[in-house]
């Protein structure tokens, strides 16, 4: 009976050790954020939300969410004294460290990197981008915890299959495409990523991406509801924009919003992605890493290349985890053991160093 008492607690300790992992890393990742926040606005988009936080306005059609987010942490922020940069730098820190936390989940999820020495969270938080949209008053940061709570619905998907994972996944890339119009992506990011991984048979996988799509869409819809730009408001918003933007758009400006919205503000993961499919291992993640990439820069290009815009890769934060991931596949000596290479740590943190 003893035994098998301690059988039952050996089970337990098992089962919380992921969300123990999990929460230090979310209060490591927030105290880190906090203390090296970003004294200069990242642009005059900053001002624009610290001027409707302080004049009480809450609606923002094209990404509708992020301002009842702001408004929430401004509100309490506010009963000890502090301004909206500060507020909006506290909304920031607190979605980097959950994109931290449950992109690690889902990176561990995916790889079965459980024992992993150097853990996946260690790798999120050296993304350039990630860490600068954390600290940043910004909406980067929100949607960076957006993006890793899809990420870690969609391992959980990956384990099973079901309905119910399906509407699941769904919910959290809604919730995603709330704080973020681009969170949209993520529906065609994780078919892509599905296909790719072969996690199932089409014919088993289809009725739960039916699910999923149609509870994005409720979820989106629902976001914007709440958030009182109405029903359309997102659509119409982010079109109108897209159209702004299509009458200047310059594909000759793609190789630079390449170089600075994925290959530096991605280093050193950004240059692995492309290593990566080189390995059989590490060739599924290098493809959804490299196809995402593409789904995204289209848009990217359209929206950034006819101004001459940096965003600092802030339009493809979901790419954060499979390009993490993909690195550590690479760089893992065998699949049993999740150690990375110590020789190819070193380069790797010394490219992101340098940048």
């Amino acid at each position: 009976m003893g035994g098998r008492r301690l059988g039952q607690h050996a089970l337990l300790r098992a089962a919380a050790a992921p969300l123990k992992r999990s929460l230090a890393w979310f209060f490591g990742s927030l105290a880190l954020f906090l203390l090296l926040p970003q004294r200069v606005p990242h642009s005059m988009d900053t001002h624009f939300f610290m001027v409707w936080l302080e004049e009480g306005h809450q609606e923002y059609p094209r990404h509708p969410l992020y301002m009842q987010f702001a408004r929430l942490t401004y509100e309490l922020a506010q009963s000890v004294g502090a301004r909206p940069y500060t507020a909006l730098l506290i909304l920031s820190a607190l979605g980097g460290a959950l994109g931290v936390a449950f992109g690690a989940a889902a990176i561990r999820r995916l790889l079965g990197a459980n024992s992993a020495k150097i853990p996946p969270a260690l790798g999120l938080l050296c993304v350039p981008a990630l860490f600068y949209y954390a600290t940043a008053a910004e909406i980067g940061g929100v949607a960076a915890g957006a993006a890793g709570l899809a990420w870690w619905a969609f391992a959980r998907f990956v384990d099973r299959p079901t309905l119910g994972a399906g509407a699941f996944v769904g919910i959290c890339t809604g919730l995603a495409a709330g704080v973020h119009a681009f969170g949209h992506l993520l529906v065609p990011l994780f078919a892509l990523s599905a296909l790719v991984l072969r996690i199932a048979p089409l014919a088993r996988l289809w009725p739960s991406g039916v699910v999923l799509a149609l509870c994005h869409a409720l979820v989106a819809v629902l976001a914007a509801v709440v958030a009182g730009v109405g029903a359309k408001g997102q659509a119409t918003d982010a079109w109108g924009h897209l159209l702004e933007r299509w009458a200047t758009l310059a594909p000759s400006s793609a190789p630079r919003v390449v170089w600075t919205e994925w290959l530096l503000a991605y280093a050193p993961w950004s240059c692995i992605a492309f290593l990566g499919l080189r390995s059989e291992r590490s060739r599924p993640l290098a493809l959804v890493t490299l196809g995402g990439l593409c789904l995204h820069l289209p848009l990217t290009v359209l929206l950034l290349g006819s101004i001459g815009a940096d965003e600092d890769g802030m339009y493809h934060l979901a790419l954060a985890v499979p390009a993490v991931a993909t690195a550590w596949l690479l760089l893992s000596p065998d699949r049993k053991s999740t150690r990375l290479n110590s020789s190819h740590t070193v380069i790797s943190y010394a490219v992101f160093c340098l940048k």
